[in-house]
């Protein structure tokens, strides 16, 4: 969860409360991210800023570390999901903010591997960005994509497909790599 807690928003902290309900104690660098009255976080809760909607909220520390519980109250996302978003940031703007306030950048081109509509339909709005599905349109085989895709893309997201595919597996990722523009 330590990508949970690191942004560069400048301001705001993480806090939890000790177990034992003693006072909260600071997690990572947000000094003031829920203001000054700590009797808003509850016992056991992490305050985070949402890397996806940029709700400022809390979870319980237990839901937030199931990778795939949905903790955002606001836009239902899970740590593995803010996780994912924040690395594509990460690699492409060098900083991390929440998704929906990325400036709108069409001239990155993306393309979603069977990508959960939670941030696919904000990766539409941002980038000249297309998710694909293996069993529905529009179809996509990572064993053997379309010659025209390759070298097309900025980045290729791929969270959960290539447990899925049957070996050998190495084609598969070498076929991935192709999809991307030379850098």
């Amino acid at each position: 969860p330590l990508t949970e807690m690191r942004g560069s928003w400048g301001h705001g902290s993480e806090r939890t409360h000790g177990s034992d309900g003693t006072s909260p104690r600071l997690v990572g660098t947000y000094s003031g991210l829920l203001g000054t009255d700590r009797q808003h976080i509850p016992t056991g809760h992490l305050a985070f800023a949402c890397k996806s909607c940029g709700a400022v909220t809390s979870a319980d520390l237990r839901n937030i570390l199931d990778r795939e519980l949905p903790t955002c109250p606001k836009c239902r996302s899970s740590i593995r999901f803010r996780t994912l978003m924040a690395a594509l940031q990460q690699r492409l703007f060098g900083e991390i903010k929440p998704l929906v306030q990325l400036q709108n950048r069409k001239d990155l081109h993306g393309l979603g591997m069977s990508d959960e509509e939670l941030y696919s339909k904000i990766l539409e709005d941002k980038f000249s960005y297309a998710n694909t599905f293996f069993h529905d349109k529009p179809y996509l085989d990572i064993k053997d994509p379309p010659p025209y895709l390759r070298g097309r893309f900025d980045f290729v997201i791929c969270a959960e497909v290539m447990e899925h595919v049957p070996p050998p597996i190495d084609g598969a990722f070498r076929n991935l790599f192709s999809l991307l523009r030379p850098r």
